[in-house]
């Protein structure tokens, strides 16, 4: 007695496919006839969507299954960083997209709102703030096939005020002289009086005093 071969039905692996993509599943070898899980009974379907999807094939009164799972994934994952570079206002930030893609994707444009009112359309732009409070940054990025994402983050932009520190009082010879210190470099300086030193608006003046003399800076 020859028995029939059943027709073996092989799905493939499990998958993953970008949300929006159709992916074939082909049933393989003719067979007299095909039930998907969907309820078609061809010998290949088109799918989109997550899931897991079986097929039973008959042939010649023997039957033979498979399944495959299918997963689906967001094309683009918009995201950005931040770099907050100093203290004291006005306050420049560093922004750097660091959005990811999948399938083929590419960004073609930036659009990025400060929570102040103003814009940039750069992939990483800096943007100066000049008001201390806690700003929502939101970055939109648009893809190659017209799709727009958005990622919003909350920052918040400090001002402390530097503090001057021209140190203790110092005691010099008469004819002598000595470098004052401010105490705090990156800033602008105005030291009083005037009179007796070499420069009045750097941070280390050289004062050569005539007499007992208090420096403001």
């Amino acid at each position: 007695v020859i028995a029939p071969c059943a027709t073996n039905v092989n799905l493939g692996n499990d998958t993953t496919i970008c949300m929006g993509d159709v992916l074939m599943l082909n049933a393989g070898n003719a067979a007299d006839s095909y039930m998907w899980s969907t309820g078609e009974t061809t010998r290949e379907i088109a799918v989109q969507d997550a899931g897991d999807y079986w097929v039973r094939v008959e042939k010649a009164g023997r039957a033979s299954s498979d399944t495959v799972r299918v997963e689906t994934v967001f094309p683009i994952n918009p995201g950005f960083d931040f770099n907050i570079k100093g203290n004291c206002l006005p306050i420049d930030v560093q922004f750097e997209d660091k959005s990811q893609l999948r399938c083929a994707q590419q960004i073609v444009q930036w659009r990025w709102d400060f929570g102040d009112g103003t814009t940039s359309a750069e992939q990483h732009p800096v943007h100066t703030y000049s008001r201390s409070d806690t700003f929502a940054v939101r970055l939109t990025i648009i893809t190659s096939n017209g799709m727009s994402v958005s990622k919003s983050r909350k920052i918040f932009i400090e001002n402390i005020p530097p503090v001057a520190n021209a140190g203790s009082d110092i005691t010099i010879c008469k004819g002598e002289s000595v470098q004052l210190d401010a105490g705090i470099d990156s800033a602008s300086y105005l030291w009083t009086p005037e009179t007796s030193l070499d420069n009045n608006s750097v941070r280390r003046p050289l004062a050569s005093p005539l007499q007992t003399t208090t420096y403001l800076v």
